[in-house]
């Protein structure tokens, strides 16, 4: 079995524009993530990341699932390395702080879950690297001499978007996205109650590059239909895009 652990992963919309979250979005993803992860037969480690996109600057968590009846250790001070995809060829990238020892090595419990808190740098599409050791001396750095085996595990990838401000809401009742104020008359419908916790920003995946638009998470385009909206609003996000103009 290859050393080299790169698990497969599920698309997901863009996430860009206001970071507010719906609550539990992260988690029905990661569950989703997770779950086919638990099940492999390999039962290798695994690092999962709690997002497929972020922007600029955004806090992310990655963890690492140990699958192992016994502990398998990470690297004391730099738990990972962040690699960034350069043509076609992932590059290490510079670590959060340079480590002027590198520390024991950190004990993963046996069937245990590990957070991994990281931030998502600048834009392009990422994942991390981590040197798993198994059979490692605690007191002692991880190393090939005091290990009994290292492999290498790879996150999912994740895309890091520009934070770019222009999208904005608008609109007399807040039922607008879009990169400059639009002004609407004052009716009240009742399918505009849905984009009170939703994401505006470059969503709009019906044109290439995305334009301004709102993020068609399931809750809202679950919210829309049972607020009987408009077919226009409710925007199928796996629809192939087209290049602007088309």
């Amino acid at each position: 079995m290859s050393a080299d652990i790169i698990p497969t992963t599920i698309p997901r919309p863009h996430r860009r524009g206001r970071r507010t979250r719906r609550p539990g979005s992260r988690h029905v993803w990661f569950t989703l993530l997770l779950l086919p992860l638990v099940l492999t037969a390999c039962r290798e480690p695994t690092l999962v990341t709690d997002a497929l996109t972020y922007t600029e600057g955004e806090a992310g968590v990655a963890t690492l699932l140990n699958p192992h009846p016994y502990a398998i250790y990470l690297e004391g001070c730099n738990a990972y390395t962040y690699q960034k995809q350069v043509g076609e060829e992932w590059v290490a990238q510079p670590p959060d702080f340079v480590c002027v020892w590198e520390g024991f090595a950190r004990p993963v419990d046996a069937d245990s879950a590990l957070p991994l808190e990281f931030t998502a740098r600048d834009a392009g599409l990422w994942r991390l690297w981590a040197r798993v050791g198994a059979g490692c001396d605690p007191e002692k750095p991880m190393s090939e001499a005091n290990c009994s085996r290292i492999s290498d595990v790879y996150s999912n990838e994740f895309e890091v978007l520009a934070d770019d401000p222009s999208c904005q809401v608008s609109g007399c009742s807040g039922q607008v996205c879009a990169d400059h104020p639009v002004f609407t008359t004052c009716e009240w419908l009742p399918h505009y109650v849905c984009y009170r916790d939703a994401r505006c920003g470059a969503f709009d995946h019906s044109t290439y590059p995305p334009s301004c638009g709102w993020e068609q998470t399931p809750e809202l385009l679950r919210c829309l239909r049972e607020h009987d909206a408009p077919p226009s609003e409710v925007v199928d996000p796996s629809a192939p895009a087209k290049a602007a103009g088309e």
